[in-house]
């Protein structure tokens, strides 16, 4: 029996925050954890493409820590899938955004 896949909250920048309230929109994966050297763009760029060569268009990016991680991870999947779901923290809750980034796409733009 073939079950459905839970889809994947890749975190960036994993750093001391609690993610585990994420948990609700799917597994908790860190692309980094603690302090990476921000200059390394290739190193950094090379290791996050190797924790997303599995994503799928239904995973989920959640913005934290390290905005290089977060570029370089949201240009990893708007290439592979031309759309980047977010993870987004405010107020004390998660909510999820939507962004087509395909220049095809009539509908370009966020979807909520």
């Amino acid at each position: 029996m073939n079950e459905k896949r839970k889809p994947k909250v890749y975190i960036p920048s994993k750093l001391e925050h609690d993610y585990s309230a994420a948990a609700e929109y799917g597994e908790v994966v860190a692309l980094t954890v603690g302090h990476v050297d921000k200059y390394s763009v290739g190193e950094l760029s090379t290791a996050i493409g190797e924790a997303l060569r599995d994503a799928q268009d239904d995973d989920t990016i959640l913005i934290s820590g390290l905005t290089l991680n977060n570029c370089i991870a949201s240009a990893i999947m708007a290439h592979k899938f031309g759309v980047v779901n977010f993870l987004l923290y405010r107020r004390g809750e998660y909510m999820l955004r939507k962004i087509l980034l395909s220049p095809d796409d009539k509908n370009l733009g966020e979807q909520t």
